[in-house]
């Protein structure tokens, strides 16, 4: 905390090389030795988590968002897309190496230790080598690198550089959008650069870019209107794309940012006002895409207004090439059969219905050779991450991931208060909530935890919304 400053966290880095104290031992980071020697050289060279490290992080999340759709685009190798895997590996090497020179501890929740425990309990009952090690990667590298993430002291310039990508990231895909709906014959090819049939992570991208440019404008943040019509034009994406479930999930998301928008500044003055934009530019954004659908997409807008219409759509989404070779084309079960397969196959008994039927049961990976199981139930719990997480994981699994979700976003609301006005560090605070709402509505409708372009975007801002949270929990004021 500043002496005289209500707010444990001020504009300013409060990431240090050389100065202030440990977060570990409380000493200052000035070590004799060749420790000390290390973290002068790298506070120089911005390798100790400066800047070095942020441009890496960024230049990481830039690769992983636009690498699937340039793969698609030049019909690539997939196998290239694991760059994006391997460069996320390397970057959760430099953390460790930066934690372990510092002599900082992982930051570790409780709820994220006992899923770390119902995952390796998934390992053991699985008995595919190949789809374990697939879902382990699913499971485990990008929530070690957020985990990574939120182990480092924060820094403002860092959360400005990683928000501003996300942002610019959100904002590509709302042009390349455009062009594909311009050229691309088929309507579910409408996928920004996440690769085919990869709708639900572009509207997963356009969903928590707008919470996030929402949160820079309930933060106060430089030029906070434009940030406004950021937040109200991302989302109309949708109109060209069919992302018939970002109208659905804004409701959700809005009310969320506008919660975390309220908490953060009620002991301001006029203290609803930004708040009660947020949900109202939401609102707006929500009534302009019915609008839209209304008059240029009558089909899909009934889908939100006949029931009979939405029934279908729950029992038979589309006509999709079958993972079963010999079966031909036929209606694939929508979300709500899919679902209702996935619970039906995990209550055979105690053991399944706890922890399911082992980490990577539905898992594939194209681009290491793992293909898509053939079982019809069991491809069925693979076309969502909540059915997924159900069939590998069990009830336990998904309650914990859940709590985890829950946590999250309540940390990041109880954090935002005690963050500085105009900061980044406040605008993700205030604009997380809405980024969990959103992934977990994507959950339910595809993939976005599996498409690494979504994935890394969200456990990047999880990283660091969470380093922020822990970091104003050791610094809170008196009284705060």
């Amino acid at each position: 905390m500043r002496p005289g400053s209500n707010y444990a966290v001020g504009p300013l880095d409060v990431e240090t090389g050389s100065r202030g104290p440990s977060l570990a031992t409380g000493r200052t980071s000035r070590e004799g030795g060749w420790r000390g020697a290390w973290l002068e050289s790298s506070a120089r060279h911005g390798l100790a988590g400066g800047s070095s490290f942020d441009l890496a992080c960024a230049l990481l999340l830039g690769v992983s968002v636009l690498l699937p759709g340039i793969v698609v685009l030049l019909d690539l190798p997939h196998s290239l897309e694991l760059i994006a895997d391997l460069g996320s590996a390397a970057l959760v090497g430099w953390i460790v190496l930066i934690l372990l020179m510092r002599r900082v501890p992982l930051a570790i929740p409780y709820v994220v230790l006992a899923y770390l425990v119902v995952v390796i309990a998934g390992s053991a009952i699985a008995d595919d080598p190949a789809r374990t090690i697939v879902g382990l990667k699913n499971y485990m590298l990008l929530p070690a690198l957020a985990i990574g993430l939120a182990s480092l002291a924060p820094s403002e310039s860092r959360t400005r550089l990683l928000c501003l990508t996300a942002l610019v990231l959100a904002g590509a895909q709302f042009v390349v959008s455009i062009l594909q709906s311009l050229t691309v014959p088929d309507i579910d090819l409408v996928v920004g650069t996440f690769g085919d049939w990869a709708g639900p992570s572009l509207a997963f991208a356009a969903v928590a870019g707008s919470c996030v440019a929402l949160g820079a404008f309930a933060a106060r943040v430089p030029r906070s209107a434009a940030w406004l019509v950021v937040a109200i034009g991302l989302p109309l994406l949708s109109i060209w794309a069919a992302l018939r479930i970002v109208p659905v999930e804004l409701p959700a998301t809005g009310a969320a940012v506008a919660v975390a928008a309220w908490w953060a500044g009620r002991r301001e003055e006029n203290r609803a006002r930004r708040p009660a934009i947020v949900a109202g530019a939401a609102a707006l954004t929500v009534v302009v895409l019915a609008v839209s659908y209304a008059v240029a997409r009558p089909f899909d807008f009934q889908l939100f207004t006949d029931s009979q219409a939405r029934g279908v759509y729950l029992r038979e989404a589309t006509v999709v090439e079958d993972p079963d070779p010999n079966a031909g084309d036929r209606p694939i079960p929508g979300r709500g059969e899919q679902i209702r397969t996935t619970i039906e196959a995990v209550s055979g008994g105690v053991g399944s219905f706890a922890l399911g039927h082992g980490v990577g049961a539905t898992s594939y990976a194209e681009n290491l050779g793992v293909e898509q199981p053939t079982e019809r139930s069991v491809a069925l719990a693979g076309y969502s991450e909540a059915g997924t997480l159900l069939y590998e994981l069990g009830w336990l699994g998904v309650a914990l991931v859940a709590a985890c979700g829950v946590a999250l976003a309540l940390s990041a609301i109880a954090a935002a208060p005690l963050t500085e006005p105009g900061t980044w560090a406040r605008a993700l605070l205030i604009g997380y909530p809405g980024v969990v709402v959103a992934m977990a509505v994507g959950g339910f409708h595809g993939t976005p935890f599996r498409n690494i372009g979504s994935a890394i975007l969200f456990w990047v801002l999880t990283g660091v919304a969470l380093g922020w949270a822990l970091h104003v929990r050791r610094n809170q004021p008196p009284g705060a």
